[in-house]
């Protein structure tokens, strides 16, 4: 199909083609995102990628102005995909002008309820199980995250919700449902919940109580006109609760002190569950 000098077409484009095409990529199209191609890599490996309407535009000359993480996503995952290919556009002025949907988005489409926040459990839930968690770029495709959540939907949503309980306290929605996520993960939900209703309604019976002295140093903290950075607050929630399930008391908040450049710390635990996953994955 053609119009206006432009001609439109559906293509599957193998490996080869994508190679070839990537041989006549334009002079100094933008820089490859090594972490875009591999997320795009990882939905075609596992045949989640859809053809979406997005188009790889060539220009008269013939070399690729739109569609190289694509194209790279083909070769690196050496799966082919269908795509619609236009030919003859003359620039790339008035590309990319739309406004990027988010995984929110996404999944208030799909109608879930509370999607922006609910998003941001299962970004955060979903980093820790398959990335480095403290590279806030690594994210979930649309098809990675939506079927983490079908898997895990009770767990994510309980996240969510006790995260936003303590979320006054801890500042970060995103770090309070990690934490609850964690937890569960090594203790069950129950208990999950009953220690982060306890830190939301504020009751303690002693002062010593690990929750307490954290409760004390988070709304500290809040006061601060330079907040300790959400990696230090998240380092403090875990160390409160580890210290709690320990029945450990403290009169004092000294020992939730962590420097910003250690590991993140681990509940009593975690570790060896978090080997036992490793070893699962090996089989």
């Amino acid at each position: 199909m053609s119009y206006d000098n432009l001609t439109f077409s559906i293509e599957t484009i193998t490996p080869d083609d994508a190679s070839r095409y990537l041989e006549s990529n334009v002079e100094n199209n933008r820089p490859i995102s090594d972490r875009h191609v591999a997320s795009l890599a990882r939905d075609m490996r596992e045949g989640n990628w859809a053809n979406n309407g997005e188009t790889i535009k060539i220009c008269p000359q013939g070399s690729v102005l739109d569609g190289q993480h694509r194209l790279w996503a083909c070769v690196e995952s050496k799966r082919p995909f269908t795509t619609a290919v236009v030919r003859g556009v003359e620039n790339l002025d008035n590309v990319d002008r739309n406004r990027p949907r988010s995984l929110g988005n996404a999944l208030h489409m799909r109608g879930y309820e509370r999607a922006p926040r609910l998003a941001i459990a299962l970004n955060t839930c979903w980093r820790w199980e398959n990335t480095n968690w403290r590279s806030s770029t690594d994210k979930p495709t649309v098809s990675e995250a939506v079927r983490f959540l079908n898997d895990n939907f009770q767990l994510v949503n309980a996240a969510m919700r006790y995260g936003l309980k303590i979320k006054l306290i801890e500042g970060s929605l995103e770090a309070a449902a990690l934490v609850f996520w964690r937890l569960s993960k090594v203790v069950g939900a129950k208990t999950a919940m009953r220690l982060f209703e306890q830190l939301a309604t504020s009751e303690w019976d002693d002062v010593n109580d690990p929750l307490f002295r954290y409760y004390e140093m988070a709304m500290k903290a809040k006061g601060m006109s330079r907040r300790p950075h959400k990696l230090m607050r998240l380092n403090w929630l875990i160390r409160a609760i580890d210290a709690k399930l320990n029945n450990e008391k403290h009169p004092s908040a000294r020992f939730l002190r962590w420097d910003i450049g250690k590991k993140l710390r681990l509940l009593t635990g975690e570790q060896a569950i978090k080997n036992n996953n490793i070893q699962k994955d090996l089989v």
